[in-house]
């Protein structure tokens, strides 16, 4: 997964650049019938969609090509801090391999056990992986379709609701009490009247009685800005607990599409 102690700045610069973008904008035109039929069916946004593989596997490129049914056994055996973990997930990946009739040694992925272009571990796979090609194989190593709708899968089942926004910006004068706020641990915790009633300026149109997070993102050394994280926020966050895994894709999601998320 995307590394988040970096700064927001770099980590941005890394994951949402330029170059990410132009390859999502590539990766959808080449690949758009499909994905937007898969948006239509499942509600979630194309460019979020394209944004997430971008953001794993920069659109399946750098997908991993360890053995699962090597690594796993090994993290599961001599990595005593998640054993439990990995354990589950090598059971996982056991009856993954039974539903798919696919020898388990020939499941790749990253180091850690996260699978094709969305890198998804077996037990997401096994709740949220889709054959919507409907070839009998729920392939999200080389099947865009069943790539595309697995990731949509995964956004719906976690809460994601068509057409709302994800990120707004606001305006504060940083409180220890809205500071303390923001170190919260991410969930929607608070309503936006709430937020608003804690001095916090909103600064696009949102409901009173939306829920939202209170998050901010240094955007140079030392200088922050500052968000409200809404539903559809919480739902991607769900994918990566890192706010700025979710906000580097929006913004590249932004990039792919006619912005607005």
């Amino acid at each position: 997964k995307a590394g988040t102690s970096r700064p927001w700045y770099e980590f941005q610069k890394g994951n949402a650049g330029a170059a990410k973008i132009a390859d999502g904008r590539n990766f959808y035109m080449k690949n758009r019938q499909v994905i937007d039929q898969v948006a239509r069916e499942y509600g979630v946004p194309a460019e979020v969609i394209v944004a997430i593989v971008g953001i794993e596997t920069n659109y399946g490129r750098n997908m991993g090509s360890f053995r699962l049914a090597d690594s796993l056994p090994t993290l599961a055996f001599d990595y005593p801090r998640r054993a439990d973990f990995f354990r589950k997930e090598l059971h996982e990946l056991l009856l993954m391999s039974k539903e798919e009739n696919q020898d388990p040694f020939w499941f790749t992925g990253s180091y850690a056990g996260a699978m094709g272009m969305p890198q998804f571990m077996p037990s997401s796979y096994r709740k949220w992986a889709v054959d919507y090609d409907r070839d009998g194989h729920r392939n999200i190593w080389g099947s865009v379709p069943d790539v595309a709708a697995s990731v949509a899968n995964y956004l719906k089942s976690h809460g994601w609701k068509t057409g709302g926004k994800m990120v707004i910006p606001v305006l504060l004068t940083p409180t220890p009490k809205l500071e303390a706020v923001i170190e919260e641990k991410t969930e929607l915790k608070y309503t936006v009247g709430q937020l608003r009633r804690m001095g916090v300026e909103i600064q696009e149109p949102v409901a009173d009685h939306e829920r939202a997070v209170l998050f901010k993102l240094e955007v140079s050394p030392g200088l922050y800005e500052y968000y409200i994280g809404l539903n559809n926020f919480y739902a991607v966050w769900q994918y990566n607990h890192s706010r700025m895994y979710v906000t580097a894709v929006r913004d590249i999601a932004n990039g792919v599409g006619s912005g607005g998320l």
